[in-house]
């Protein structure tokens, strides 16, 4: 999947986090390990209408990526795409991210 990281619904708190962690606030979101949000993979020429549907049912979606041939997550703009990880439960650093 490649991730479009200007995309993702950041929450004020996360961005506060991210700041007093010196860190993205993306990749704490992507990688902090509080994953509160559900992913939906949906045709690119429905995107926009299920949007629609979903807001008038009052659920929020936000298109932050694309589905890939490639295995992994990607993220748009950085070199080389990126490769990135989610949050290593058993990971010794202080912070995963």
């Amino acid at each position: 999947m490649q991730l479009d990281p200007a995309e993702l619904p950041i929450s004020a708190a996360t961005r506060r986090a991210a700041t007093k962690l010196r860190i993205p606030a993306w990749r704490l979101a992507l990688s902090g390990g509080e994953d509160f949000e559900l992913a939906v993979a949906v045709a690119p020429k429905h995107v926009q209408a299920t949007i629609k549907v979903a807001a008038a049912a009052g659920v929020r979606l936000s298109a932050v990526g694309r589905v890939v041939a490639r295995p992994g997550l990607w993220l748009l703009g950085a070199p080389g795409g990126a490769a990135i990880s989610g949050f290593e439960h058993f990971a010794t650093a202080r912070h995963n991210v």
